[in-house]
């Protein structure tokens, strides 16, 4: 294991096959290189920087070392001491069965591999949703004709190409302009049908609800259900494979919410922060987190370690490597995956608790030159390129 610092169960889970998802399932249950502290990814966030202190397991994520070999184990009574000497690190082979899980056949459409993860049963779900809104809402409306399944998808397909060819306002899509109007689309719906299903389209029945300031209240409610939908159906159709990284992603959103985040040194500057966790070659998500801003279960001290340990919970005991930047990594975090069977790498603050002072004060050195410690199968280095790299 090793880490790389910078100045300033079978596969995820015994999932069953999607197939076997219910209307039930989808219901509720339930940066820039200088950011080195929690203000400057999200200036607007109450969240307090996570201070490098935590625990070497906790919870749900506990486990018992007795099923590492304790060559292959840090000693808690040594943390103290990084030696100079560096000793090989025996890391096992890496087994798991990765990649795509699914039985599409060579010639497989876009639209196949879409369905693998939005299932049959959650247009159906939309379907029942949408027309339970429109009866809730206006009982009255004469323009109004309950939706069919098959036109839940239409108009799903529809919004999916309006975002692959863009126009200023959804209504030119219908328009006589040869050069604006889109055809395809004409012809699968009208216009006012369009903009009916656009006012009614619902994903989750607001009458079941938990109050605010309720236990049990969630400010994802409304889209809960496709939520639940895609973190089952990501992680049962692509194993991970074994390099993975956790880092953070935006999701752009212009409108008012309450955990929209203002991040300026992103490229989406404002929008919803999601936590991921994705395949470091392809990028694939295997899984997330939505950031629920100053809500959010995980906030305060330590929330990037509490993040990292949420989403990599599917992989103890399987030999991945988990990569990530100086927000997530810290000594305690590493040694805590080390004793889940997960190897860490990753920069981190030269002010991070536990390491040894030769990394977080090191001598002069010339341009190219490195300095590495070493504590059990716990490796830091800091390098000198126009600043010190740790």
């Amino acid at each position: 294991m090793s880490v790389d610092l910078e100045d300033e169960s079978e596969s995820p889970g015994s999932v069953s096959p999607p197939s076997s998802v219910k209307t039930s399932d989808l219901s509720f249950d339930e940066e820039s290189d200088g950011a080195s502290d929690l203000s400057d990814r999200n200036p607007d966030s109450d969240i307090e920087e996570d201070n490098d202190e935590l625990p070497d397991s906790d919870g749900e994520f506990d486990s018992q070392l007795s099923e590492i070999p304790s060559s292959q184990l840090t000693s808690t009574s040594d943390e103290d001491f990084w030696s100079e000497q560096l000793e090989d690190i025996d890391i096992p082979d890496f087994s798991e069965m990765t990649g795509p899980v699914h039985m599409l056949p060579l010639n497989a459409q876009a639209v196949d591999f879409f369905q693998l993860f939005f299932v049959e049963q959650f247009f159906q779900h939309l379907t029942e949703q949408t027309n339970l809104y429109a009866q809730q809402t206006s009982e009255n409306d004469q323009h109004w004709e309950e939706v069919t399944t098959a036109e839940i998808k239409a108009f799903i397909g529809i919004n999916i190409l309006m975002g692959v060819m863009q126009l200023s306002s959804y209504r030119l899509y219908w328009s006589s302009d040869p050069f604006l109007g889109n055809t395809g689309i004409r012809s699968v719906m009208t216009e006012n049908r369009f903009s009916k299903l656009y006012q009614y389209i619902h994903v989750n029945n607001n009458q079941t609800a938990v109050p605010r300031d309720s236990e049990g209240f969630d400010k994802l409610h409304k889209v809960r259900p496709m939520i639940n939908m895609v973190e089952h159906t990501f992680k049962y159709h692509y194993k991970p494979k074994q390099n993975q990284t956790v880092d953070e992603a935006m999701v752009k959103y212009k409108g008012r919410f309450s955990i929209k985040q203002y991040m300026p040194g992103k490229p989406i500057k404002r929008g919803m922060k999601v936590w991921m966790r994705s395949d470091s070659t392809s990028g694939y998500c295997h899984q997330f987190n939505v950031y629920m801003g100053k809500d959010d279960p995980n906030k305060g001290p330590k929330l990037g370690g509490k993040v990292v340990k949420l989403l990599c919970k599917d992989l103890k005991w399987k030999g991945h490597h988990i990569y990530m930047d100086r927000y997530f990594t810290s000594v305690p975090l590493l040694r805590c995956l080390e004793r889940n069977g997960i190897y860490g790498c990753g920069t981190i603050k030269c002010t991070s608790i536990g390491l040894p002072d030769d990394i977080t004060d090191p001598p002069r050195m010339a341009r190219g030159e490195s300095i590495a410690r070493q504590n059990g199968n716990l490796v830091a280095t800091v390098w000198q390129d126009k600043k010190k790299v740790s």
